[in-house]
């Protein structure tokens, strides 16, 4: 339910939008509102270090208030790197980690919320603000030793909440992992915090020397800008309806009652991106991103065979693309510039993968293209200009009926090292983001791949299981791959 100062700010606000469409018309009026605004969003960055909230972070802070949204990763480093500190590598880090986060404006920052506005206030760089964030980096006690209890801790710290009037990270460090090995736990709210920022994140900490291992994003023209700028509207109308014409179905994977506030986490086995490639390469055209939904397709069909839900043949899926090209140096402050493209399509789950891969291939490619994923972050922009009840309206209607959320963070290609130390492995999940229950991550590093599956506990359909059937999926190309070469 609306609270009521909700309805009342969400009058205030409307009340001014058609004051200004009535006597200006539409055209003048939206670019009436966005200047009124944006001079707002500039006096309180320049005078009170405040900045309003982008579009995509409000999304993520409206979730239902049972799905949290964290995104958490698991980094595993060496500590043979640093043999010269013989025993508290915990202290060591977490004075090299309140370094880094001292200098970046998203580790700094707490949420307000005035008029029906969210805002960041970035606080200033003073013993109390390092105060608060080494209050958010923590020593685990508890006895580590091996993949289970990571796996298990990484779905426990998930669900921790996290206040938003708090700084919206933290960190967990067990500095003797097998006897040779250190584990950080970290988790940052997805509102500031995206996969790129993830990626930027682990490698700013040493420096620039990182820099080259980040995959590069390509950028567009200035022309291209505007002319997308200009058909923005047009394009995200087109991609509302699609949004809206997506048709729920009866399935496993749907949410029926409401988030439940438990989660479940499975995480997949560690695949040889190189023997992942040789897979995909067999079936013309396809891409790794295609088979990776195909995969993930096929398998949740037959999951979904095996629960007795035999019609099951599409879901609705989301897809967060990233926007946002990673900066030149990383002597720049990380902000608040998300910049991801929000939208769904209907993936088909079939049993034959090629088909799946081909079907989904050109539902994704229809409904991702760079012009509408250009609208829907030109839409963000103006969504932090709303109040809140009508934010709430919108991310309902659009997220509505979908069942699966699914991203890939095409991560580090190189080994880099944290605070001194080689990074060996690491581990990710995401978020429910939109109102679904079922979120999978795919997440490369150093030519090495894995995926987990993060749901909500009331789905029918189980994370383990459904992990299996996809892995079955990708064995089964493995193998036939290695018959084929032979």
């Amino acid at each position: 339910m609306f609270k009521l100062i909700d309805i009342v700010v969400a009058v205030v606000h409307l009340s001014i939008y058609g004051i200004l469409f009535y006597n200006f018309g539409p055209v003048y009026g939206l670019c009436g509102i966005y200047t009124i605004y944006k001079v707002a969003d500039m006096i309180l960055w320049n005078f009170f270090n405040i900045r309003i909230m982008r579009g995509v972070d409000l999304i993520m802070y409206l979730e239902k208030e049972k799905n949290k949204s964290i995104c958490t990763c698991t980094l595993i480093l060496d500590k043979n790197d640093h043999k010269e500190i013989k025993s508290d590598h915990f202290l060591y880090l977490k004075n090299k980690l309140l370094q880094y986060t001292m200098k970046n404006d998203i580790f700094k920052s707490k949420v307000l919320e005035f008029l029906g506005i969210h805002l960041f206030q970035v606080l200033p760089d003073d013993s109390k603000t390092r105060t608060l964030c080494a209050q958010r980096i923590h020593k685990i006690e508890e006895d580590m030793n091996e993949e289970k209890d990571l796996i298990a801790y990484m779905k426990k710290v998930s669900e921790y909440p996290m206040r938003k009037d708090e700084l919206q990270w933290d960190l967990y460090i067990h500095d003797n992992y097998q006897g040779d090995k250190i584990v950080i736990f970290g988790r940052v709210h997805h509102g500031i915090s995206d996969g790129m920022g993830t990626m930027l994140f682990l490698s700013s900490v040493d420096g620039n020397k990182n820099l080259s291992a980040i995959p590069q994003m390509k950028n567009i023209s200035v022309f291209m800008r505007f002319t997308l700028f200009l058909l923005s509207p047009f394009f995200f109308l087109y991609s509302l309806i699609s949004d809206v014409k997506i048709m729920g179905q009866d399935n496993p994977y749907k949410l029926k009652e409401g988030f439940s506030g438990k989660k479940e986490l499975a995480v997949s086995k560690t695949y040889d991106f190189e023997q992942l490639r040789k897979c995909y390469k067999r079936y013309n055209g396809m891409k790794f991103n295609d088979f990776f939904l195909g995969c993930i397709g096929t398998g949740m069909k037959n999951y979904a065979n095996e629960l007795g839900y035999k019609s099951l043949d599409r879901v609705g899926m989301g897809i967060p693309v990233n926007l946002r090209p990673p900066p030149t140096s990383l002597e720049k402050k990380l902000t608040f510039q998300n910049c991801i493209g929000l939208g769904a399509c209907e993936f088909p789950c079939l049993e034959d993968l090629e088909k799946t891969m081909k079907k989904g291939k050109i539902a994704v490619h229809k409904r991702f293209k760079p012009s509408i994923m250009w609208s829907s972050q030109k839409i963000q922009l103006m969504l932090k200009y709303f109040p809140i009840l009508v934010n709430n309206l919108i991310v309902d209607l659009v997220s509505g009926n979908i069942e699966l959320a699914v991203s890939n963070i095409n991560g580090l290609r190189k080994p880099i090292t944290i605070c001194g130390y080689t990074l060996e492995d690491s581990y990710f999940i995401t978020p429910n983001v939109f109102n679904c229950g079922l979120c999978i991550l795919g997440a490369s590093y150093n030519k090495k791949f894995r995926y987990c599956a993060y749901q909500d506990a009331s789905l029918e359909a189980k994370a383990q299981k459904l992990v299996d059937h996809i892995e079955k999926i990708i064995e089964r190309e493995i193998d036939k791959n290695d018959r084929h070469q032979n």
